[in-house]
C-alpha cells in the first residue's frame, strides 16, 4: 500500500481548493458522491495526493519519498490545510 496524503472536509469545495493550490491529486472525492453501490454518500469531500509508492514493507523508502515530498510541496500544502473548509489533513 502506498503513502497518500488525504485532505478535506465536510464544507469544502475541493475543486476550488486544487485550482488555488496547483497541486495535482491521485483522486478527488465530492459530497455526496458514492464509492460503491452498497455505501452512503459521502458526508465530505477530499483531495488524495500520492506521497509515495512504495510498499508497507519499505517502510525506509516511504520516509525517504515522504520527507522529500513535504519539503517539494512544502508552500502548497501549507496552503492546502489553511484553506476555507478543510477540517483534516491526514
Amino acid at each position: 500500500m502506498s503513502c497518500y496524503l488525504r485532505v478535506g472536509g465536510a464544507d469544502l469545495v475541493v475543486d476550488a481548493l486544487l485550482q488555488n493550490t496547483g497541486m495535482v491529486p491521485e483522486r478527488v472525492l465530492h459530497k455526496g458522491d458514492i464509492r460503491t453501490p452498497r455505501s452512503k454518500p459521502l458526508a465530505y469531500s477530499c483531495a488524495v495526493f500520492v506521497v509515495s509508492k512504495a510498499d508497507l514493507n519499505e517502510f525506509d523508502q516511504q520516509l525517504n519519498d515522504a520527507t522529500h515530498y513535504l519539503e517539494l510541496h512544502s508552500t502548497a500544502i501549507k496552503q492546502l490545510v489553511a484553506y476555507p473548509g478543510v477540517e483534516w489533513a491526514i
